[in-house]
Formats: C-alpha cells, sequence, structure tokens
C-alpha cells in the first residue's frame, strides 16, 4: 500500500521512496551482461504487470517520485548506442508467447516433422504430466531429460517459440546418428519412434503409452470347410488409411476391414487338418486405444516413372468416428468366436497382456466405440518434400492435471463448454487460433 505523505518534509520516506523505484526500475529494465545473465529479475507477465502497477501508485502520490522516475527512463534510454545492433536480439511484442497462451517450436531447417509430433504429445494433458514427473529413465535418460526440459520451457516459457536443438542433438532415430536438422524425415515414423522411446523409459510411461496408443487387430480366417478358425493377434500404434480411391475415413476403414474369399488356387492350409480349405479372411479390430492415430497412405509408387508421387484427392473426416462397425464383435458370427475360444486355435500369442483380449466377450451396452477429433496433421508440398503443421482441439483439463498453462485464456469444465472446444493452429514458432 502507498500512503500520501509530504516527503518533502521527512527525508528518510523520500529516500526509502527513491531506492524503491531504483530497485523496482532495475527489476524491470536491467540489461543482462557476460557477469550476471539473469537478470532482469521480473520476467513473466504477472510479475511485470505488477511491478508497473506498484510504479504507478509511486508516482501518482508525489511529484519528485515521478521526477525520479522520469530521470531513470531518460538514463537508460540515453546510454543505448543506437549505432549497433540491440545485441540481445529480444523484442518482447514479436518474441512474446502468443495470445493464444501456448509456445511455438522453431525450425532448425526442416524439424517440422518433429515439431508437430511433440506438440500433439504435449497436448495430451495426462502424458504431459506424466513425462514432466519421470525422474529417471531405463533408457533414453538424455532424451527424456531434453523432452521433460522441452514441455517445461511450453509450459512456463514466455518466448514466442522454444529452439529445440539441444532435442535434436540427443535424439537418435535412424542407427547412432543425431537428428540431421536439414533431413526432412516423415511425421509418422517419427512419432511411432518417439512413444517406442517413451515406453523404454520407464514402466510407468510404458503402460501409460500403451494405454493411450497401443491397440490390437485381429487377422481372422474362418474355414468353410473345416470348424477350424485361425486368429493371429496385432499390435498397432497407428492405423494406415488407403486416400487413393477413398473419398472418406469410412470407405478406408471398409477397405481395410474387407471379406476377403479364399478359394481356387489361393485356397488357405489349415494349420489343424494339414489340408487346403476354402475359408474367408478379414481384418478387424479387437481393441481400440483411447487416442486412435489414423496415418493416411498420400504416398504412392508409379510403375511407369518409377517415382513416388502424392496423392492430392480430397480425402474427408469426421468430427465424431464411430468406430463399431470394425470391430471383431460386429464383424464376425459371436458363435463362431465362442466355440473358436473353446478350442484355442490362436496361431499368435506373442504380445503383452494376451490373456487381457483373447476370449471372447460381447460388447457391454456401455461401451463405446465414437472417437471425437482432437488433433489433425497437414502436409502441403509433395513426396519428396514439403511442411508440417497441425491442428490441435484444446483439452479439458483434468482434476490432477496441474500442468496446464497458466495464462490460456478458456478452461473447460463442464458438458456444455465442451461442445465449443478451441482449436490452434502450430505451425513451428507460430500458434495461433
Amino acid at each position: 500500500y502507498v500512503k500520501q505523505i509530504n516527503l518533502n518534509n521527512n527525508q528518510l520516506y523520500k529516500q526509502l521512496t527513491f531506492n524503491l523505484i531504483d530497485r523496482v526500475f532495475k527489476y524491470l529494465f536491467k540489461l543482462p551482461t557476460s557477469e550476471n545473465r539473469f537478470v532482469p529479475k521480473c520476467k513473466s507477465l504477472l510479475t511485470r504487470a505488477k511491478s508497473y502497477e506498484f510504479l504507478n501508485e509511486l508516482i501518482k502520490v508525489n511529484r519528485e517520485n515521478f521526477i525520479q522516475l522520469q530521470k531513470k527512463l531518460l538514463e537508460q534510454h540515453n546510454s543505448i548506442d543506437r549505432q549497433q545492433p540491440y545485441i540481445w536480439d529480444y523484442w518482447p511484442r514479436d518474441d512474446g508467447r502468443s495470445y493464444s497462451g501456448y509456445v511455438g517450436l522453431t525450425n532448425l531447417g526442416a524439424t517440422c516433422y518433429a515439431a508437430t509430433s511433440l506438440q500433439h504429445l504435449y497436448m495430451i494433458p495426462e502424458l504431459r504430466t506424466a513425462i514432466l514427473n519421470t525422474n529417471k529413465g531405463d533408457k533414453h535418460d538424455l532424451i527424456l531429460y531434453e523432452l521433460k526440459r522441452m514441455f517445461a520451457y511450453l509450459l512456463e516459457s514466455e518466448r514466442r517459440s522454444y529452439n529445440p536443438k539441444s532435442f535434436c542433438k540427443v535424439y537418435t532415430m535412424d542407427g547412432l546418428q543425431s537428428l540431421n536438422t536439414g533431413d526432412q524425415k516423415d511425421m509418422t515414423e517419427f512419432f511411432t519412434d518417439l512413444i517406442t522411446k517413451l515406453e523404454e523409459m520407464s514402466d510407468d510411461l510404458k503402460q501409460l503409452v500403451r494405454d493411450l496408443f497401443c491397440g490390437i487387430l485381429t487377422n481372422i480366417v474362418i474355414s468353410f470347410d473345416c470348424p477350424h478358425i485361425s486368429r493371429k493377434l496385432e499390435e498397432f500404434y497407428t492405423v494406415r488409411c488407403q486416400v487413393a480411391d477413398m473419398k472418406d475415413v469410412h470407405e478406408s476403414l471398409a477397405e481395410l476391414t474387407v471379406k476377403d474369399t479364399l478359394e481356387g488356387d489361393n485356397m488357405y492350409t489349415c494349420s489343424k487338418c494339414s489340408k487346403k480349405v476354402r475359408a474367408e479372411k478379414r481384418v478387424c479390430f479387437r481393441k481400440l486405444p483411447k487416442i486412435l492415430c489414423l496415418n493416411t497412405m498420400r504416398y504412392t509408387f508409379n510403375m511407369v516413372t518409377m517415382q513416388r508421387e502424392k496423392v492430392n484427392t480430397l480425402f474427408q473426416f469426421p468430427m465424431q468416428l464411430d468406430m463399431s462397425g470394425y470391430m471383431e464383435t460386429n464383424l464376425i458370427d459371436r458363435n463362431k468366436l465362442i466355440s473358436n475360444d473353446n478350442q484355442d486355435n490362436y496361431e499368435d500369442k506373442d504380445i503383452e497382456n494376451t490373456n487381457k483380449y483373447l476370449p471372447f466377450s460381447p460388447s457391454s451396452g456401455n461401451e463405446s466405440h465414437l472417437f471425437e477429433l482432437i488433433g489433425v496433421t497437414v502436409h502441403t508440398g509433395t513426396a519428396e518434400g514439403g511442411h508440417y503443421y497441425s491442428f490441435i482441439r484444446e483439452r479439458v483439463k483434468r482434476p490432477n492435471d496441474n500442468n496446464f498453462p497458466a495464462n490460456a485464456d478458456m478452461i473447460l469444465d463442464n458438458q456444455q463448454q465442451c461442445q465449443q472446444h478451441r482449436w490452434y493452429l502450430f505451425n513451428d514458432a507460430e500458434v495461433k487460433q
């Protein structure tokens, strides 16, 4: 609190006030040097705003305070050599955190594929919290450290963007080589590699990554000429959706799970009967993850030109996707599955927690296979090169998640607000609604 007092008649209060002005001024405007790089002390928007308010109150109550502050401002202004470039290369209005409340990632040449993947992971509240709370990894310690450092900056920094140079130096992908920031890579390949490394860092992260991204496909063959059924289970983290000759994601998923008849020269060899039999074969979803990642296959190989080409045709996707029509329980006759469970005719049990997913159980009435769209990655360019950027939906703040941007301008906390999610464009260093 600042009280109006007659400072002309009280030298002690006058000196105290001048000292306060001098100290707060340094907290706001002191320039860093090679000996002291950690100034000014007030760096966040909140602390700077409060300091400005404090100085404003001081100069309002006394003219001499105003003159003292004006003197310090002029000294600071006149001390700048206008013939030299601004040595710190930082302009708060241009380089400060965007009004969206989120921080971007600087593109180091061709690192847009990594930036899109990392921003998608950062925007998952439970995964962000788990990574920041993981103290030491069983493997990939340096990557974990740099990932935590990056997420901490994305959470707290007042800068417009974070430079991921140190992360790229320690991240190895193709062998033992660090990421070459000038080489373009496929975003899906990097994303899959990154979540695989997250699984290997700790048991808790492994379980969380599997809960979030890991699903199970069933490759099933049902014989017409014998009672046997062959079922092979396969884990997936992304679903490959064909784009060529497909108008939308429903057609692509229908093509993925379409029934194929094996007969004539293409008959199936039953491992139980040791003979060729007529059969039907199809792929269907056994278990779905919490977050379903669809990889649209926009690249084809032209056998005439012997070159890769990009498919640029329109491919539509809904805001809500119902996966129930592609589930094993809806595509395969229930009686056959129950009979097959009793016979234990599985070709592959080499996946984790197999017993949890193998036995057939009808879907409960409360089970939902409805997914809401939470993110889209766009690629512009050709099959040989281009640029990635993403649209990501702001998530609901969870009760146990304290790691939500403090200056995000909207937190969703009820069902009505959930219908009005905000979407943000993440384009390297740029983030905007």
